[in-house]
């Protein structure tokens, strides 16, 4: 599940998350500047590297190609090679633009490493710029129910929270 401040970046940028939770996969959606509905998928699990490299991977003469192929296939509404060019051209940009702001957002971000110790041990990876960001984040998923604990008081149980020292930037 993608932390709330990734989705809220995309969606400032007009892209819409869709999360599936089954697949463990994210896709990302706009419309470019010429009306394509645009999309991507990327794995959640690093959510903002796998952006990036799909970012790098973004082939401009690709994309154009593939509409040229659906044009001759019989899609219909298919722009002239022209728009097409410049329309690739800002859809790669749009990627770009995602990409960087989700960098800049993660500034100072490290991971953290919260354990929980009750009738069973529980750990999660969690985002953060300090431990208490990191524990305010822990209460704030045990409160909106993103972590799923059967029967045990998760409130009356003190949590360990270390840094991840590969996690540096």
């Amino acid at each position: 599940m993608l932390a709330d401040k990734l989705v809220s970046v995309c969606e400032s940028l007009g892209w819409s998350v869709y999360e599936d939770e089954e697949s463990g996969e994210v896709e990302l959606r706009k419309y470019s500047p010429a009306g394509e509905d645009f999309s991507f998928r990327v794995d959640a699990d690093f959510f903002v590297e796998n952006v990036g490299v799909y970012y790098e991977s973004f082939d401009v003469d690709e994309h154009v190609e593939m509409w040229i192929e659906a044009k001759k296939s019989g899609v219909s509404d298919v722009p002239s090679i022209r728009v097409l060019v410049h329309d690739a051209e800002d859809i790669e940009k749009m990627i770009g633009e995602l990409h960087d702001s989700l960098l800049d957002s993660q500034a100072g971000i490290k991971r953290f490493t919260v354990t929980y110790r009750e009738h069973s041990i529980m750990t999660v990876d969690i985002m953060a710029k300090s431990s208490e960001e990191a524990e305010e984040e822990w209460d704030y998923m045990v409160s909106e129910g993103k972590i799923n604990f059967s029967h045990m008081d998760v409130y009356d149980t003190e949590l360990e929270i270390e840094e991840d020292p590969e996690d540096g930037e």
